[in-house]
Parts: structure tokens; sequence; C-alpha cells
């Protein structure tokens, strides 16, 4: 009968040990399933600001080019001015 007692109470407190335990490991999944959706919303955020700035970087180099194209033209244009404005300098400096 205090086998049977004492066989009673080690298995009452293995049993509470073990529901530490998992109350315990369930705590450490519930924080670490928390901490991975909050590393994925960062991952979303960067991700979306990511686009953002390349888009932006896209935008940029559009509008670069067409600056360029511009700026070409422009020079196309005063080329021709230029040689008619202004003597060539050897004459400029033989007056």
């Amino acid at each position: 009968m205090e086998d049977l007692q004492s066989s009673l109470t080690a298995t009452l407190k293995s049993k509470q040990s073990l529901e530490t335990e998992l109350q315990e490991a369930q705590t450490q999944a519930s924080a670490a399933s928390k901490a991975r959706v909050e590393a994925e919303d960062k991952l979303s955020k960067v991700n979306r600001e990511k686009t953002d700035i390349e888009n932006e970087k896209e935008d940029l180099d559009d509008e670069i080019h067409e600056l360029m194209k511009r700026y070409q033209a422009l020079l196309s244009q005063v080329g021709p001015i230029r040689s008619v404005a202004a003597p060539p300098l050897c004459c400029v400096s033989c007056r």
C-alpha cells in the first residue's frame, strides 16, 4: 500500500512537472509566433519601401534621360548660333 501511495505521489509530481514544462513551451511558442509575425510585418514594410524607392529611381532616370535629350537639342541649336555670333579665336587675338 505504501509503495502504491509513493508511486501515486511520484506520478502526480511528474504530471505537474510535465504540465509546467508544457505551459512554458506553449508560452515560448506563442512568443516565437508573435516575433515571427512582427518580423514578417517589418519585411513587408521594407519590401514596400524598396519598391517605392525603385519606382522613384526609375522616374528620376526617365527625367534625367529627357533632360539630357533637351540639353543635346539645345546644344545643337546653340552651336550654329555661337559660330555666327562669335568670331574665331584667332581673329579676336589679332585685333
